[in-house]
């Protein structure tokens, strides 16, 4: 990922990034020689950058994200439970439902 591309993903995803700084105002931050006094994004372009980097490549070669793995089975078998009940809901409703397929489409 280059410092542009880094940027533009620090510009699109970060809340802390103001609406009003622009991709080439995070570029020359991440070209400072020190970090600034502000936090995040806007304070140390490289050490968030960094932080995204690892972070990206951790989540590539995991199954879950190891900051939501607590009661994540729990959710699953909920989303599970209720996409097998919606299926069920939609095959009863449409039991009766013939469809013309040789009928001119609208």
């Amino acid at each position: 990922m280059s410092v542009r591309e880094m940027a533009a993903y620090a510009k699109k995803f970060s809340p802390s990034v103001k609406r009003e700084t622009t991709i080439d105002q995070l570029l020359n931050k991440a070209n400072a020689p020190e970090a600034g006094k502000a936090v995040g994004w806007e304070g140390d372009f490289t050490a968030m950058a960094l932080k995204t980097v690892i972070r990206e490549a951790t989540l590539e070669n995991t199954a879950i994200s190891p900051w939501r793995c607590k009661g994540q089975w729990k959710t699953k078998a909920k989303v599970e439970t209720a996409a097998t009940d919606a299926r069920e809901v939609m095959i009863q409703t449409t039991a009766n439902t013939s469809i013309d397929l040789d009928a001119p489409a609208e």
